[in-house]
């Protein structure tokens, strides 16, 4: 169960990270239009 419950909790940090960077890259590019 322990090793289930860390897994999960790593998949759930990663999908976090990868909206984050993507929401940071969207960011970059509406930045990069404007300039």
């Amino acid at each position: 169960k322990f090793c289930m419950i860390s897994a999960n909790g790593e998949i759930i940090i990663e999908e976090i990270k990868g909206e984050i960077e993507r929401e940071f890259n969207e960011e970059v590019r509406l930045n990069l239009l404007f300039d």
